[in-house]
């Protein structure tokens, strides 16, 4: 019984790191500093982030899962390098997603939710305003992150959580001052249809949001 009980806080605490790998991993990749095509050598990637092997497998084989690794049998796992019309066609499942979670949130959005996306609204117009990149990216997934959640399905959330984590490999953030302040403000736009509890404008201001990566 001990070791049963063992065994599973060892596979939680497992899943724990392979998702802190996973995070990191992304997190290169979008900053350009693992780039397609590159090798992922399990060993070297557990020495440098001070964990063992287990957890990176686990962790590759969920990037895998969402199409950023791939991996071949005999040859390891590299970073995958999509084509444009994978992104393109990436985008429009994810316009989707936003557009259906504008229109499930409007009408029954919490003012907890509420409260919290005005916060995120700020915050990413002072990033603007400071030109911190960095900070601005972590805001905006934030923002969409608090709608999908406020739009109170689980499946929506999943597949949400696995197009975000895809798309933010390898479509880069605004880089110019100008291009944050448009942006921060069309999430004022958002965040006012959602105020008005009006699930057409809300959605229809979340997928155009997303469309606007394809121009």
């Amino acid at each position: 019984m001990a070791v049963g009980a063992g065994s599973g806080f060892e596979g939680g605490a497992r899943k724990l790191l392979s998702t802190q790998v996973r995070e990191q991993v992304l997190s290169w990749i979008a900053e350009g500093m693992l780039p397609p095509g590159e090798r992922l050598i399990e060993t070297n990637l557990a020495r440098k982030l001070g964990t063992s092997q287990a957890p990176v497998r686990e962790a590759l084989r969920d990037l895998a899962a969402i199409g950023v690794v791939e991996t071949r049998a005999h040859h390891g796992s590299c970073i995958r390098r999509p084509d444009s019309q994978e992104l393109t066609d990436a985008i429009l499942v994810r316009a989707e997603l936003e557009r259906l979670a504008g229109r499930l949130a409007a009408p029954r959005i919490s003012q907890t939710h509420l409260r919290r996306l005005e916060q995120l609204v700020a915050e990413m117009t002072a990033a603007a305003v400071d030109g911190d990149i960095d900070r601005y990216a972590g805001r905006h997934t934030e923002f969409h992150r608090t709608i999908v959640s406020a739009a109170g399905n689980r499946h929506l959330e999943r597949l949400w959580e696995m197009l975000d984590s895809f798309l933010v490999s390898y479509i880069p953030s605004p880089r110019s001052e100008a291009e944050l302040q448009w942006q921060s403000q069309r999430h004022r736009v958002a965040l006012k249809a959602l105020q008005d509890h009006d699930p057409e404008q809300a959605g229809t201001i979340a997928r155009s949001q997303v469309l606007a990566l394809t121009a």
